[in-house]
């Protein structure tokens, strides 16, 4: 790739006019959405993915973007969008689309990773959320104005308490293979931009969660594992047909725990206005919810959306004894690798996020029974159980 002047290749650097981005994941819960958004935009985006089962990259990535609202995007859209095959964890990256792309003109928006809970990290998961990233940096070369790396808020691992933007590793203890990639990933990412000057943003959202308007999700989320229990609740009690239930159903949950849950489309805008911030780079930015309310506040709320909050009654155990009923087994062994993240009492400091978004604890309107409703509905439509990784 040509080299430019370095006044040029200077201003793209800090955030002024970058019309050309390259996105990984970009068929992903998040990135998908960052996709169109940045097209809406008027950029000129390169989405890299692979085949899947017989389908082609190109179709399933408009498909992908169909997904959003249940309804085709604008097929103008695509005119800007360029679905490249790339296969992550193999490397041999080839960008001869981007030869002509002056220097300091490309924005890296890596969002491709492993979500699966694995006790321990495969090499596969290593390969995507490890080596990837860093993998790309040489052969974009200078075209590449500054890197967007979305991680997780919880390579903070199993800590409790308040969690700074500013720490990497501080010897914390991980529950899975996800969270410990990611923080290597982190730190591997941290040190090849170190290496060669260019501008690095970290973002870590936290639990991500269906969108806010239409209840919609492309992924099996944390607020769908939390509809899915009550709904299986609701089925083998047959709820909708019966006046009460005296039976108490006990989950293995904390019912002070604070899951930090945070809508997708909150999620994409406040990562495009990190990520379009002159001042952004060379910090981390945890994307979290400023007052995320108690687990038992949520299912409350879950039991009010679906008209039987004086049908069914809930107790929160530590732990289940030799008097658990089989419904009971069943919900803590199905959902088992959500119990940790519900349960948390982690808290994300966000210093660094409101530094450039003084607004953005207003992002947040109080949880409701309507959006739930929705939730609810698509949850439902969609005939899920439980299927897929967390977002």
């Amino acid at each position: 790739m040509g080299r430019s002047d370095e006044s040029k290749k200077a201003s793209a650097r800090n955030g002024m006019d970058v019309r050309t981005a390259v996105v990984t994941g970009a068929s992903g819960f998040i990135g998908a959405r960052v996709v169109q958004r940045l097209l809406e935009r008027g950029v000129r985006v390169f989405a890299l993915g692979r085949a899947k089962d017989g389908v082609s990259w190109p179709v399933r990535l408009t498909a992908a973007l169909d997904d959003i609202r249940g309804i085709p995007v604008d097929r103008r859209l695509l005119t800007d969008l360029h679905a490249v095959e790339a296969i992550l964890d193999q490397g041999a990256l080839r960008w001869e689309a981007l030869e002509s792309a002056a220097a300091g003109s490309v924005v890296l928006y890596h969002l491709a990773g492993d979500t699966r809970f694995t006790p321990v990290a495969t090499p596969s998961q290593r390969a995507v959320n490890v080596d990837a990233g860093p993998g790309m940096i040489e052969p974009l070369g200078d075209a590449l104005a500054r890197v967007i790396h979305v991680s997780t808020a919880y390579v903070a691992g199993a800590r409790e308490g308040l969690v700074l933007e500013s720490e990497f590793d501080v010897g914390q203890s991980f529950r899975n293979g996800y969270e410990s990639t990611k923080l290597a990933g982190e730190l591997r990412m941290r040190a090849t931009c170190a290496a060669r000057g260019l501008p690095l943003v970290i973002a870590r959202p936290s639990i991500v969660i269906n969108d806010t308007a239409t209840g919609r999700s492309s992924a099996f989320t944390h607020l769908n594992a939390l509809v899915e229990i009550v709904r299986r609740l609701q089925g083998h009690f047959e709820l909708p047909f019966g006046e009460t239930v005296s039976d108490r159903v006990r989950t293995p949950l904390r019912p002070d725990g604070r899951p930090n849950m945070i809508p997708v489309d909150v999620v994409v805008e406040t990562l495009l206005a990190i990520a379009d911030a002159p001042e952004a780079p060379s910090r981390a930015y945890h994307i979290c919810h400023p007052r995320p309310p108690a687990l038992h506040e949520v299912i409350a709320l879950l039991l009010q959306a679906l008209a039987i909050e004086d049908r069914l009654r809930i107790e929160y155990a530590a732990e289940l004894d030799e008097t658990a009923t089989w419904t009971e087994k069943m919900i803590a062994r199905a959902f088992k690798p959500y119990f940790a993240y519900l349960d948390a009492r982690t808290v994300f400091d966000l210093a660094n996020t409101r530094s450039l978004l003084p607004a953005y604890d207003d992002w947040f309107p109080p949880l409701g029974t309507e959006y739930l409703e929705r939730v609810v509905a698509v949850h439902r439509a969609a005939g899920w159980s439980r299927e897929g990784a967390p977002a």
